[in-house]
């Protein structure tokens, strides 16, 4: 048991570091850039127990409030989390925790190990995925709800940014589709699918350090009570 939970403390480490190199592969276009970050935590979700999963997460969080570099354009320091982007990165524990709640819950249905999912199970859990998403994105725009109230050159990049759409009448809208709604495609088409088919093909290649990580959700499976904890 104790190896079990040094390995999961490595495996989240780790996924807390590359949560943060995924963030630097980016573009900005306004004041939240678009970043690989999605892939990050649904790879935790997926690769480890709820509790890892959540831990890991929040080591990526404690890690960019000490100063280092893992935010995107590579930042750091508390001032990231109490910005703009601040309430994305908030949610990122929880949604880490739901992913991973989500695929135990799938596996035990299906009655198969991840490496045994097909196309149409991957498919599925492609689509939980944006429930998994769900505090990001809420966190997210409440956090930029706040900062365009207070920062009168955000307004104006909001108003910009959705004005090509016609929304820029309705305030709320507009800002649900600058701080949401913007970044939702890039999400569900690039980030999740391939955090999706890196944890598929991890617990493909090497099943039993898969299981020893996230256990056998599997229905009446022995392994993952041994392996929870």
């Amino acid at each position: 048991m104790m190896a079990h939970g040094a390995a999961k403390a490595a495996a989240a480490s780790l996924l807390a570091a590359v949560t943060g190199l995924l963030a630097q592969l980016s573009f900005r276009a306004g004041p939240v850039p678009y970043t690989m970050h999605n892939a990050g935590f649904i790879l935790a979700g997926l690769l480890l127990p709820p509790k890892w999963a959540f831990a890991s997460q929040l080591l990526y969080l404690s890690m960019i409030a000490a100063g280092l570099l893992l935010a995107s354009g590579f930042r750091g320091g508390v001032a990231v989390l109490l910005g703009p982007m601040g309430g994305y990165l908030a949610g990122f524990p929880l949604a880490a925790l739901l992913m991973s709640d989500i695929r135990e819950r799938y596996l035990r249905r299906a009655e198969r190990g991840f490496a045994e999912l097909g196309a149409r199970d991957l498919a599925a859990l492609w689509l939980l995925s944006a429930v998994a998403a769900a505090p990001v994105y809420a966190l997210g725009f409440l956090a930029f709800s706040y900062w365009v109230s207070a920062d009168p050159s955000l307004l104006a990049w909001t108003l910009r940014a959705v004005g090509l759409l016609g929304l820029a009448k309705d305030l709320r809208l507009a800002v649900a589709t600058a701080s949401v709604i913007l970044f939702v495609p890039q999400d569900l088409l690039m980030d999740h699918p391939l955090a999706l088919l890196v944890a598929h093909r991890v617990a493909r290649a090497a099943p039993s350090v898969y299981e020893a990580l996230a256990g056998s959700a599997k229905a009446g499976g022995g392994a993952e009570r041994g392996a929870r904890g």
